[in-house]
């Protein structure tokens, strides 16, 4: 009895995968299923805007409701509202202003100040407001 309980727990202590020694059954390093790297798109530089009621610009186009992209011009006097490779609107940048504090990602919203509509873009520690040209009475 002692000779047989002895030999299943010797038996059981190498069959088992996960020893407390640390060896294992299994062979280390990587299998054919941890080879496949799962990729994401890139993440965008351009920071998301949602826009939740639908707005209506001079030149008679309204912007529905929905997501977009916010990007500066390169001589950054204007930033563009874009959703995917159009653009939608393009905004005055009527602030430039450099502030203490560090944004760890682009960020944009928009706002109504009196008749206007006013979108704040703050990327790193560059914060830029741009007015929206939309009807008036809007």
């Amino acid at each position: 009895m002692l000779f047989e309980s002895c030999l299943i727990a010797t038996t059981l202590a190498f069959a088992n995968p996960a020893d407390p020694s640390g060896k294992t059954m299994y062979p280390s390093g990587n299998n054919d299923c941890d080879k496949i790297i799962f990729s994401a798109p890139p993440i965008s530089a351009y920071p998301l805007l949602t826009i939740g009621s639908p707005v209506n610009l001079e030149d008679g186009t309204v912007i529905e409701i929905g997501n977009y992209s916010i990007k500066p011009s390169i001589d950054e006097t204007q930033i563009f509202i874009i959703q995917g490779h159009k653009t939608i609107c393009e905004c005055q940048v009527i602030e430039n202003t450099i502030v203490s504090d560090f944004a760890a990602k682009p960020t944009a919203k928009i706002s109504r100040i009196e008749n206007n509509l006013i979108l704040t873009y703050r990327i790193e520690n560059i914060l830029k407001r741009a007015i929206v040209p939309v009807t008036k009475g809007y």
